[in-house]
């Protein structure tokens, strides 16, 4: 069996013994299924008004009771979890779009570039989200479209400051100055050679990320200035139910556990494939021990 294989097996190895990790790993398949599937099988509640079944608590008919307009809170929270996500993943992929080419310049061609690239980036990290978002939803209006826009744009620098880094350690490594030698491109060195191995740390912010975007989202709708009056989001649940948190609380639980869960299980994934791609967050002599030991059992069984 190869090294490579080998490590991939230790790795992965390692990522099934931390229960709690691979717990939040199928909690958040299960979330993005039922928020992605869901829709698909159930009515959208929205437009639904009963007033014969409004603020009913839950029973057979209504899992999670209902609101104030007899909508069955289950199937808010559903339509609501698969709107948020959404927002998060879009958020997410712009942002790591971004962090990748502009981390990349920065960390391969350094210099004055590096420095004034830099100094952007540390602009941009300084400047508070919320601030920005709400003058920005002054100017052109509540839009689920620029929300996603906006939190990608806020949450890039840190994926740069990565790829950098990474950039960085990679560019003068034998495999890349071969590349050089043979007359390589420059944008196939940066995106063929290096960037593929830069991935590992990054995954591990991206996870981080997710969390953030989530909860950004919710926050906005929290606020009145995510996602508009006629779309259901886990943020725009809390408002719902914030005012009758005492009387019904079926209204406003289901969304904050859900946010809460999320956010814990993205942090709890980023922690966990941080420590697997990364053994200096780990003592060296365990880590040794571990990698050794599992050898050995490779071996073992292929002989």
């Amino acid at each position: 069996m190869k090294i490579t294989d080998i490590r991939e097996s230790y790795r992965w190895k390692r990522f099934k013994s931390n229960k709690p990790a691979v717990g939040c790993l199928v909690f958040l398949i299960l979330i993005y299924l039922v928020s992605f599937i869901g829709p698909l099988i159930l009515d959208d509640p929205f437009n639904v008004y009963d007033p014969q079944n409004r603020y009913n608590p839950p029973s057979r008919d209504h899992l999670l009771g209902t609101d104030r307009q007899g909508r069955d809170v289950l199937s808010m929270t559903i339509y609501g979890g698969r709107m948020t996500l959404t927002v998060g993943l879009v958020a997410v992929a712009i942002a790591v779009a971004i962090g990748l080419v502009y981390g990349a310049i920065m960390g391969y061609f350094g210099g004055w570039i590096d420095n004034l690239m830099m100094q952007g980036t540390m602009i941009i990290s300084s400047i508070p989200s919320i601030p920005l978002i709400v003058i920005v939803m002054g100017i052109f209006g509540r839009n689920i479209y620029l929300v996603m826009v906006l939190e990608g744009l806020l949450l890039w620098t840190g994926i740069s400051i990565i790829t950098r880094g990474q950039f960085m350690t990679f560019k003068e490594r034998e495999f890349v100055e071969a590349a050089r030698a043979y007359g390589a491109s420059t944008s196939r060195i940066i995106f063929r050679h290096i960037l593929p191995n830069t991935l590992a740390p990054i995954w591990v912010n991206v996870s981080f990320l997710m969390g953030s975007a989530i909860v950004l989202e919710s926050t906005l709708s929290y606020l009145g200035l995510g996602v508009p009056f006629d779309i259901t989001s886990w943020g725009r649940m809390l408002v719902l139910g914030k005012d009758v948190m005492s009387d019904a609380p079926w209204i406003f639980l289901p969304s904050a556990i859900l946010l809460f869960l999320t956010s814990f299980s993205f942090i709890v994934l980023g922690e966990t494939i941080r420590d697997v791609f990364d053994p200096k967050f780990r003592s060296k002599t365990m880590v040794d021990n571990e990698y050794k030991s599992h050898t050995k059992e490779i071996h073992r069984k292929d002989q």
